[in-house]
Formats: structure tokens, sequence, C-alpha cells
């Protein structure tokens, strides 16, 4: 009886040990800033572009309120975009992940590639450290909200004006007739030199254009996992030429296209893969 109390004993000293230094190992890490992180920055619009993107509520005063069966705004609030960053689901993977950045690299930056996507306002103007989402505040919660999709532009802009990057079936789309009062052509020429505009402002990690006669470097083969193009300026894009608004538009192939969806659909998070080429940071 002795020797089994000795042993009982013995091993909650052993488990109690174990688990102290389980949790030394998960929480035993050193912050580092996200902007310094070589495994968590990617190509694309950075926080420190000085893009601020609309609340919502001033998008819904014109796209919403008319008809819940048909307008944007009624069936924006129920979807899962609108949820992105409440969704209970989306945290406890959140939570998960940061662990197992801790583990993996020795900090729970990994998670700043879920932040981009599910809270893309706070994302851009500078909210997303801590990567825990504990700095996200007010419309930040609207996660994948108007402003933020209608603003995005094709970094392969070049090849989307030409026709060339999904092949040339858009010529045969109802609005690329140019029937209308407002030809697509001559719009989307409009929009090439704007997108041409916002890519000068896009860096390398070294400081240098990332852009270079129109493209991006020859590496570049695509823009997934949140690397996401916005642009500085209000106009909003979206994919009709002929539509009118009280607000600036203009006309996006980009936003017909299964590479504006892949941009944050087209997943897989590039920590580990950073971490294996450059080592960990500890």
């Amino acid at each position: 009886m002795a020797r089994n109390r000795s042993r009982t004993a013995l091993l909650a000293a052993l488990t109690v040990t174990a688990l102290s230094a389980s949790a030394f190992l998960v929480y035993g890490w050193q912050s580092v800033p996200v902007k310094e992180d070589p495994l968590v920055r990617m190509p694309g619009t950075q926080p420190d572009n000085g893009v601020s993107l609309e609340a919502p509520g001033r998008c819904l005063k014109c796209h919403a309120g008319f008809n819940a069966e048909v307008e944007p705004g009624f069936n924006w609030k129920g979807s899962m975009t609108a949820q992105s960053a409440r969704d209970f689901l989306y945290w406890s993977c959140l939570t998960v992940a940061a662990q197992d950045s801790i583990w993996a690299v020795g900090t729970p930056n990994a998670t700043d590639i879920c932040l981009r996507c599910h809270f893309p306002k706070g994302w851009l103007e500078g909210r997303s450290d801590p990567t825990n989402g504990s700095a996200m505040a007010g419309a930040d919660y609207d996660g994948v909200q108007c402003d933020f999709c209608h603003r995005m532009y094709e970094p392969f802009y070049q090849d989307a004006w030409m026709g060339e990057r999904e092949g040339s079936d858009w010529v045969g789309d109802w609005d690329e007739t140019n029937a209308s009062a407002t030809p697509s052509q001559p719009a989307a020429d409009e929009t090439h030199a704007a997108d041409r505009t916002q890519a000068s402002s896009i860096l390398e990690f070294n400081g240098q254009p990332f852009f270079a006669n129109d493209r991006p470097p020859t590496s570049y083969t695509e823009a997934g996992s949140g690397q996401y193009y916005v642009s500085g300026n209000a106009a909003k894009r979206a994919s009709f030429a002929d539509a009118a608004a009280r607000h600036q538009m203009l006309h996006s192939r980009f936003h017909k296209s299964k590479y504006m969806c892949g941009t944050c659909h087209d997943v897989s998070n590039p920590v580990l893969d950073n971490w294996a080429r450059t080592g960990p940071i500890r």
C-alpha cells in the first residue's frame, strides 16, 4: 500500500512538472513587433501605407433600407463576411493558431495573417498588434465590409487590363459590349491609370519599388493568403461600367475575377514556410 502511495505521489509530481514545463514552452515567449517580423510580413498594402476605410454605416445609407430581398445592405449584414470578426469559431481557431505559432516560431505572430482577412479595417489602420485582436475596436468588428472589397485592386493589373489574366472570356460579358452610354474599355483605361498610381506606393521589404513596368516581380505569381492591395483613393471599384452613384466609381474587371475572392479564400499561413527558410525568432 505504501509503495502504491509512493508511486502515485511520484506520478503526480511528474505530471505537475510536465505541465509546468509545457506551460513554460507555450507561454515563455518574447514579443516581436509585427512590422519587424520577417516571418509575417507579406507583399501588399501595409498598415503604414496610410489607408483608412469608411465604416459600413455610410454605405448602408444608400445601399440598404429599400428591399431586404435584393439590397446589398441587408444581405451583407447576415453574411459570414459581416460576421468574420465576431464568429466564435474564428476566435477559437485564432487561439489555437497563436499557441501553435508560439510553439513553432517563438511568437504568436502567425495570427497576424488571420487578422488581415477577418479584421481588414483594423489591420490596415494598424491595430493588429498584439495579434490576439485585443486592439481592435468599433467598426473593425464589422469584418469584411463594403469599403474594403470595393477599394481592392489587382496587383496583376496590367494583365487584367489586357485581358490576359483569366483568358479573354470576359470580352463576351454583357457589361463588356460597349453598347451602353459608358463603354467599358474607356472605363477600364481609367481604372488602369488609377491602379498604376496606387501600385507606385507598394514597396519591397528593403524599401525599393515592388512594381516595375506595371508588373510585380517575375517570382511573384499569386496574391492569396491575405496579400491584398487596397487603394488609398476612396473611389469604389466594381464590375459594372455603366453604374451610377453619388460617389466616385471605377470599373474593375478584377471584381469579376476568381482572383479577387482568392485573395482571402485561397489561404495558407506562410509563417512555417518562412521559418523553414530563415530559422526561428526566439
